[in-house]
């Protein structure tokens, strides 16, 4: 009998399941905070609810520390990790980023985390990591996306130092953690540069498009890499030809492309089809199942996991997780 592991890749090799695979993703904001948290959170998580792949859900903050940005660790499971200080000020302080060793302390932290998951599930799981962009993670340093337009398009070799050195970080994250066998691929989000609010195909294509590719071709050794593209009117059919096992997006957004849409252009792996703002939070759990049946219908024939188009609140009660099976 195949276990969870086999039954996800299977699925990406166009077999078909006997049964609709499903899982979903939240943060664990007052546990993420040490490698011993993160791991006994995710762990705990997956036992409790028997996903059949693990994205490993981070705190998102870990990619900014990387290389400096300072963040007030929080205590209370209902809020979000609060940043304090940026390294980066103005367009000069770009030339100051550098690449990262792999023991700086949030990298190694994460690591850490990861072989303790992986030491408790073996290899009968998949396992995935949140890696952002490096587009998104130079917006987080900066304080926001829209804060770095202007870099973008005034101060663009300045920049273009810091997203090199950010990519040749991660490339050699990634790289490490594929070789220890840590995970069996990465979850890479597109976060707020999905849209096309922010962005057009264009000016992606010159200034962040070159980095997205160069950590995926690194990950490229995973067996289940995930595309994530977040937002709402999102630029998704864009990303289409990345070299990613499937594609997680917010498909019950109206502004965005839908399940069936999406087939017709890429024969790759569809996650998601739940609203994660929609009934899984708001409940009862019988518009749960209501929810699910109609995602059901709608991708019957379609190479599907069922899940949420984006992390689900930390307030999202179990019994409408427990409604998605």
């Amino acid at each position: 009998m195949e276990n969870k592991k086999e039954f996800i890749l299977n699925i990406v090799k166009g077999e078909k399941p006997h049964r609709t695979p499903v899982s979903v993703w939240r943060h664990f904001y007052d546990l993420e905070t040490t490698p011993e948290g993160l791991a006994r959170a995710m762990v705990d998580f997956q036992k409790k609810h028997d996903w059949d792949f693990m994205k490993v859900n981070p705190r998102a903050c870990y990619h900014a520390e990387t290389f400096g940005a300072k963040y007030k660790m929080s205590t209370d499971p209902l809020k979000n990790q609060e940043r304090i200080g940026s390294p980066i000020q103005g367009p000069l302080d770009w030339l100051k980023v550098k690449s990262v060793s792999l023991s700086q302390e949030a990298l190694a932290g994460q690591l850490k985390a990861l072989r303790m998951i992986r030491k408790e599930f073996g290899d009968g799981l998949c396992v995935i990591q949140t890696v952002f962009h490096p587009f998104s993670i130079a917006s987080d340093l900066l304080g926001s996306p829209k804060d770095l337009i202007p870099h973008y398009q005034y101060h663009w070799p300045k920049l273009k130092n810091g997203l090199e050195a950010i990519t040749e970080t991660f490339l050699k994250y990634v790289r490490a953690m594929l070789k220890e066998r840590l995970v069996d691929g990465i979850f890479f989000a597109i976060k707020d540069w999905g849209t096309a609010d922010l962005i057009n195909d264009a000016e992606y294509g010159e200034v962040a498009r070159p980095f997205d590719l160069a950590v995926l071709e690194e990950a490229r050794a995973g067996e289940f890499n995930v595309l994530h593209v977040c937002k709402s009117n999102n630029r998704l059919f864009s990303f289409l030809d990345y070299p990613v096992h499937g594609f997680n997006w917010d498909s019950a957004d109206k502004t965005n492309p839908g399940l069936r849409e999406a087939a017709a252009k890429t024969d790759k792996l569809l996650i998601g089809g739940m609203a994660h703002r929609g009934s899984i939070l708001s409940g009862p759990p019988e518009d749960v199942k209501q929810e699910r049946a109609c995602v059901l219908k709608e991708t019957e024939g379609l190479k599907f996991i069922l899940g949420a188009g984006c992390t689900v609140s930390v307030e999202t009660p179990d019994g409408n997780l427990n409604a998605l099976r």
